[in-house]
């Protein structure tokens, strides 16, 4: 099921000159199959080299975001680790609103655990679908 949230994220990767590849990105187990909101791509003209991503989306919009946050982190070690294990040449993100990014920002504990597990973020203006931060670890 679809977040609320990722058809906002998903124009605001092509307002930024991202490619979308794959909407869902499908990651196949031994016994199950599991899905990554968004693959992504984009060309660098000066690098002449192109980046892939994977999106993750997440609203977080529930009362309590810790708690959320939690729940959406164990998704996103998750696909970390086959990313890492399978060398597939993406970087994971986790793509969230502006609105939410300074809801977390006020939890002092939280910042600090984003930072030491180098949860990577997309911040999102949801109202005009634009990228207005990339953090990255």
């Amino acid at each position: 099921m679809r977040d609320k949230i990722h058809y906002s994220v998903k124009s605001a990767l092509e307002n930024d000159g991202w490619e979308i590849k794959k909407d869902p990105f499908l990651i196949k187990l031994k016994d199950v199959t599991v899905q990554v909101d968004l693959e992504a791509e984009k060309f660098f003209e000066v690098e002449k080299a192109g980046k892939r991503i994977l999106v993750e989306i997440k609203s977080l919009e529930k009362t309590s975001i810790l708690y959320e946050f939690y729940g959406a982190y164990g998704q996103y070690d998750f696909y970390r680790k086959w990313v890492n294990d399978h060398q597939s040449g993406h970087v994971l993100f986790m793509a969230i609103s502006s609105i939410v990014y300074e809801r977390i920002r006020r939890i002092n504990d939280l910042m600090d655990w984003i930072v030491e597990n180098k949860v990577n973020l997309i911040i999102v203006n949801l109202e005009h679908e634009i990228i207005e931060q990339w953090i990255q670890y």
